[in-house]
């Protein structure tokens, strides 16, 4: 494996990315949140602008437009505008007809249980000193942690990389490549496109996880190349 500046630059950025996202899926949206999905909009802009993946794009576009919506609104209607992304959170995600947003309601025969996967996952995260540090009681295998995990693991790989430590640093870009492919991949498009049944979804969620999910194939497919 090669390292060079822009391996570095990359692994940092996919640290933020996937730490982003995790605070969008775990918590009820607050003026930081979006602040923060502003702020790297030109990054997922020229991500759009530089890949064939349709749903990277049709977030980017429509969280865009959001964006520009909040933006040009007075103090009043932002507060409106989050009051109903925090109501169309909790219909989305928090309902027993929800979407749920953890992994092993996705693969158990019955989409019911929330154990194999969790013990899994929690296995690894072990294995890697890896702790959330949060308050909220959500499965081992909830949305959020698996991300906040990736961007653990990015972080982690670009510091060996900084120390040159190439062979730690092809490790843990194993272990990614594992990861997404025995767990994010193994669930995110169903939950995409469960999401996308519910109109609550359209303006933001659903959006937001078709951006999440083509930045994950696209991801999957960047580390193949290392």
């Amino acid at each position: 494996m090669q390292v060079n500046d822009e391996m570095i630059s990359i692994m940092q950025g996919r640290e933020v990315i996937y730490a982003s996202m995790s605070e969008l899926f775990l918590n009820l949206i607050e003026e930081k949140h979006l602040k923060m999905l502003e702020d790297l909009m030109p990054m997922y802009k020229e991500m759009a602008e530089n890949s064939d993946n349709k749903d990277i794009r049709y977030g980017v576009e429509h969280l865009i437009d959001f964006i520009k919506v909040y933006q040009e609104s007075d103090k009043s209607h932002k507060k409106t505008l989050i009051d109903n992304l925090n109501r169309e959170y909790s219909r989305l995600f928090c309902l027993g007809n929800a979407a749920a947003i953890s992994e092993s309601v996705y693969i158990s025969p019955l989409h019911l249980t929330m154990q194999e996967s969790e013990v899994e996952v929690s296995s690894i995260y072990k294995q890697c000193n890896f702790d959330m540090k949060h308050t909220s009681n959500e499965p081992q295998d909830h949305l959020s942690y698996e991300l906040m995990f990736m961007s653990y693991i990015s972080k982690g790989i670009y510091k060996h990389l900084l120390n040159n430590n190439t062979a730690q640093a092809e490790n843990l870009i194993n272990l990614q490549k594992s990861f997404i492919k025995d767990h994010l991949l193994n669930w995110l498009s169903d939950f995409n496109k469960l999401i996308k049944r519910f109109k609550e979804g359209d303006r933001f969620y659903y959006p937001l996880s078709c951006l999440l999910l083509g930045f994950i194939e696209e991801d999957s497919a960047y580390l193949e190349t290392l």
